[in-house]
Parts: C-alpha cells; sequence; structure tokens
C-alpha cells in the first residue's frame, strides 16, 4: 500500500510466508471444545479465512469483524473485535476442561 513503506511491507510479507509455511505442516488435533475463529470481513481476497479451518474443525465458529487481515485489531475496528470476543466468553463459552 502506498501508505507504507517498503520495508515494513517487506517485514510483514516475511511474516506472511513464515505464517503460511508453518500452517501448511500444521495438524489439527481433536478438540473437545468451542472454538472461536474471529475472521476479517474486508479480506482481500473475497474468500473467509474460516472457511479451510472449517474443513479440519466443524465444531469452528467463524465470526466475522470489520477490517482487513492487518487492521481488525486497530483504530475504529478495534472495539466491535472486542465486544465479539467479550460475547464469545459471557455467553458461548462451553469449553470443556
Amino acid at each position: 500500500p502506498a501508505e507504507m513503506a517498503m520495508d515494513q511491507f517487506m517485514a510483514l510479507y516475511r511474516v506472511a510466508v513464515q505464517n503460511h509455511t508453518i500452517a501448511s505442516h500444521y495438524d489439527v488435533e481433536k478438540l473437545n471444545a468451542n472454538v472461536h475463529h474471529f475472521t476479517a470481513a474486508d479480506n482481500i481476497t473475497g474468500i473467509r479465512s474460516g472457511s479451510s479451518w472449517g474443513q479440519q474443525m466443524p465444531q469452528l465458529q467463524s465470526i466475522d469483524v470489520p477490517g482487513g487481515h492487518e487492521t481488525m485489531m486497530q483504530g475504529e475496528h478495534a472495539k466491535p473485535l472486542a465486544e465479539q470476543i467479550l460475547n464469545r466468553l459471557q455467553n458461548h463459552n462451553n469449553n470443556k476442561v
């Protein structure tokens, strides 16, 4: 993006590549708990990020929140995300210990 310095972009790119490499080798264990996945509503790929995880974990509850992958925890998008997290912890958290 034009508002981002190239070195900052490259640092984020390297993290994204590393995350992809790690995630592609990760085997999901069977969880006996609800899993809440907060996904960016403004995903630039147009594909919900929860869709691939949902194939691995049918109990996954994917919740769209405003913002993109990098912005959903920043500025005006942080409050709706925090509200959704609190809502899930208070009302939808029947995890088995």
